[in-house]
């Protein structure tokens, strides 16, 4: 996936989310370095869909399989990103990538 985002980065796993809670999901985000650009979570649902809807303040999407979305904040810190704080970039949904 990073290199046809064009990311020049490492990938990292964290098997810690695999079914995680939102929370610690949340705490994750928050505990990546400022140095840190962009930052990709994959995962299942439920907690793809419920985290995303708190960054969006509530905003309640379809999140199927294979879904993406891209959420943006202004923070320079993701310790400094809350809930209701994010903008919706793109909410993908497989079907509609033919």
């Amino acid at each position: 996936m990073s290199a046809e985002a064009g990311w020049r980065s490492d990938i990292q796993i964290e098997q810690r989310l695999y079914l995680a809670a939102p929370d610690e999901v949340m705490h994750f985000i928050a505990a990546q370095a400022s140095s840190v650009d962009t930052l990709a979570v994959i995962g299942h649902r439920p907690f793809t869909g419920e985290v995303a809807q708190r960054f969006l303040g509530g905003l309640h999407m379809e999140v199927p399989t294979a879904c993406v979305i891209g959420i943006e904040f202004d923070a320079l810190h993701w310790a400094d990103v809350i809930e209701d704080q994010g903008r919706l970039l793109m909410h993908l949904l497989p079907r509609r990538l033919d």
